[in-house]
Formats: structure tokens, sequence, C-alpha cells
């Protein structure tokens, strides 16, 4: 039965939630907050009272016995979350049309409305995508006869070879400006670095490297710097200044391409990277020339990540400690890298086939197996975390694999969209959570968790 263990009526309960689920009436705050703190915490997850569009099996039992063993509101919420996760699918209903030429190198979403979805590819281009557009368009607010001639969501933007400014070759990575989606980043296989306005659009600033782009990474922290951090093939990190349109120092310590970067929310100038040698190295950016940590496999006490004394350069110092010079956090190319929005997380994959967590603060080893992974790429990959609860995606094949980040279990894996190999990850936590992949196949794909078997079991309960 989907009966509502509040009050046992499916029909006038304000607590039913998106799937049509019913928050346990014993199910309250330690504090005893009742009712108005479900509320609060409702809301905080972005959970609306009433009937919704997506249901997930959840039994009555079940959620009465959580309820009699005390299970706070939060941790039944981060259950209900995980069951949401296990039923992530394909959603035919939102089809976005596929790249012309090339593949997806890279995709990014902005989180001023989690709405504006960009996508890098191989074939030189740049598009840019309104995730919600399909909606608009089938709820009529598109004039008839100017729709998409073919299959798919057109994209709003598309930036070519025969764009003014365009790359000349692969574009490798695309960043939003983190408090403004008027202005995107840009890296790629012909040496640049391009600043675009997303209005106009025109390219607004460019910046000439001296080696191709693999990675581009923007601090998410508000009004701290407007640092661009490039990894490329020459293995010192560039630092582009967006503000400026000056390149400043490079940072140097790397002894191979650097294919994943990503900024600290934690910490404004603090700055991660992994290269193609398995190295990953912290980095102050107010200080050139030295990484602050490099992060081993093997360093998992309370002591952290080994100090990157002999990392001063990008030839080993003879005088420094063996294990320093010889640190790994993988065993083959570090390929994917990103941080919890909190920042007490750094979860970081390798053509080793594994993904490692790290502590935010020590860098230590959290020693969590998640089993199964497989990736062998030489290539920049993007994984994508969420969070409530917090879970990860990674490329594996023509596959996603998706793990719960604390425990390491494995959530769903996703199948039967991609055809080639899938590049790209990005998570949107609008909407009770959508995922957004892109491959070798020119696809953009949309998954959401599917309808459970509650709705069925409720029209079977009514009749």
């Amino acid at each position: 039965l989907l009966a509502c263990v509040c009050c046992f009526s499916k029909l006038s309960c304000p607590w039913i939630l998106p799937d049509g689920q019913c928050v346990p009436a014993d199910v309250v705050d330690p504090s005893g907050g009742g009712q108005s703190h479900k509320l609060s915490v409702l809301s905080e997850h972005g959970l609306t009272t009433g009937h919704g569009a997506h249901r997930v099996q959840m039994d009555v039992p079940r959620r009465l016995e959580d309820a009699r063993e005390g299970l706070n509101i939060r941790s039944w919420l981060s259950v209900y979350q995980r069951d949401r996760l296990s039923h992530l699918a394909l959603d035919p209903g939102t089809l976005l049309r596929p790249l012309p030429l090339g593949g997806v190198n890279w995709l990014d979403l902005e989180r001023v409305e989690d709405r504006y979805l960009l996508a890098a590819s191989s074939d030189a281009s740049v598009l840019l995508y309104d995730t919600q557009g399909q909606e608009e368009e089938a709820a009529g607010q598109v004039p008839p006869g100017q729709g998409p001639a073919l299959p798919g969501l057109a994209p709003l933007l598309s930036l070519t070879k025969a764009s003014p400014g365009g790359h000349r070759f692969s574009v490798s990575s695309a960043a939003w400006y983190p408090l403004d989606n008027g202005l995107f980043v840009t890296g790629g296989y012909d040496c640049q670095v391009k600043v675009w306005d997303a209005n106009t659009p025109a390219l607004a600033d460019s910046f000439s490297l001296d080696s191709r782009v693999h990675c581009l990474a923007l601090s998410a922290v508000p009004g701290a710097h407007c640092l661009t951090a490039a990894g490329c093939e020459d293995p010192a990190i560039q630092l582009c200044d967006l503000a400026s349109g000056a390149r400043l120092h490079s940072l140097a310590g790397h002894r191979a391409p650097v294919l994943a970067l990503a900024w600290s929310p934690a910490a404004a100038w603090q700055l991660l990277s992994g290269a193609a040698d398995g190295s990953l190295r912290v980095w102050d950016v107010r200080r050139a020339g030295a990484s602050l940590a490099v992060l081993d496999l093997e360093s998992t006490g309370p002591e952290g990540a080994l100090p990157a004394a002999a990392a001063r350069s990008a030839a080993p110092d003879p005088a420094a400690p063996a294990a320093a010079r010889g640190a790994r956090a993988h065993r083959g190319a570090v390929t994917s890298l990103a941080l919890t929005r909190d920042g007490l997380r750094v979860v970081s994959a390798g053509a080793d086939d594994a993904v490692r967590a790290w502590d935010g603060a020590s860098f230590r080893n959290t020693l969590v197996n998640f089993a199964g992974a497989f990736n062998r790429a030489r290539r920049p990959r993007q994984l994508a975390l969420a969070r409530d609860p917090d879970a990860l995606f990674l490329p594996s094949g023509s596959a996603v694999l998706g793990y719960d980040l604390r425990s390491g279990a494995a959530l769903c894996t996703l199948r039967g969209g991609h055809h080639e190999a899938v590049h790209a990850c990005v998570w949107s936590e609008a909407g009770g959570g959508t995922l957004y992949t892109g491959g070798a196949d020119r696809l953009v794909l949309t998954w959401r968790p599917r309808a459970g078997r509650g709705e069925d079991e409720e029209d079977a309960w009514s009749e």
C-alpha cells in the first residue's frame, strides 16, 4: 500500500513528496521539532508538497520500521534521495540535437539558473543549449513553424571554425564564469584560451599559450579573483587573469601533461591538479614555483599528503626524500578531478581503473572502495558530483557508473544511451536531479529518476 503513514490518506496529506510518497509520521528531528521541522527540512532539500510526476517505491512497513528505530528526517531523506539516484534512466522527453561533426569533449552547466549547458566538441565547435527550451516548446511558447527542423532541441548558440575568433582545432574544455551566465571560457588544441560574451555572442578576450590546452578551471569562490587555470601539454600550469587580460606566472612541478584541474571552494587561492604521470598536487597560486602538497595513495594516516618541498621544479631534486619524489595518487594517468561543494572531499579517477576519495583538509587517502570502476582513458574525462546524498558519476566506456561518495556503494549503471565512449558528465540539482552526459558519438543525453512501481500500485489500490 502507498497510503500515507502520517494520516493514512493518500489524497489529502500535506507531506507528499514529489514522487507520491509521504514522510513517515514518527520520522522527526530528535530535538522534537515535529511537523514544522519537517517543513523546513523539506524546503531546504527542494521537496515541495503535493503529488509530482516521478514515483519511487518505498514500502510502508520498511518506513514504519525506520521510524520506530528513531531515524530522523535528514537520514530518511538521504535514503529517499539515494533511492531516486538508483532509478536514473534515459529521459526520452528531453532530446538535445546531436553535435554536427565531432564528439563531445566537455560539458558545463551554469550555476546561476542551472539552465544553460555548454558542450565543447572535437570539431572545434562550442554549442550552448537551453535545457528548458524543450519544455517551453512543448508548452507552445515557441511559435509554430519556428521549431528545429531536425530531431532534438537546437542550440541557442553555435561557435565554429567559421565564427569570428573561433577555435581552429578541437575544443577540449569549456567553463562558465561562476558568478555570471553571460560569460564563459574555452580552451583548445590550438593553444588558445578564449573568453566569450554569451549575450552578443562575441569573443571578449583571448590568451595564446605555448602548448595545447587539455583542461580549464575557474574558481567558484565569489569575488576572490578572476583567475583561469589552464592545464596543458606542457606540464607547467598556466594562470590567466580575466580582469587584466594578462598571463600571470606558471606553476611548475608536474613532469607530464596536466589533464585535470579543480579549484577548492573552501580556499580561494588553492588549486588541485592531476597529470598523466599519476601525480596529484595542491597549489597556493599566490606562490610561484612551489606546490603545497603531493597526494600519495599510500598516505592514509592523520598526517595526510606528503610535503612538496621536493616539487619546486619539473626536474627531480636529488636531495629530496625519495618518497616525496615518487609519490603518486594513481598508478596511471589522473583523468578526472573534482571537489564537493563544501571542499571536504576531493575525488580523483585514473587510468588504473581506480576512483579515490581524499580528505579535503589533510589530503589523505580515505580508502573508500569504489568497486567495479573501469577507466583506461589517456585523456581527460569529466566526472560529476551530486549532493543530498553525496554521489559521483564516472564515465566508463560507453556507460556511466554511479556511486555513493561516502561508502563507495554502487548506485546505478547507466547503459543503452551512448554507442561510443562517454567523455563528460555534469549534474544539475534542479527538478529533483538531472544528469547530462556527452560522448564520442556526438550525443548529449539527459538522465532523470524514472517512474517506479508506485504509480501502478497506487492505481491498483484506488480500484
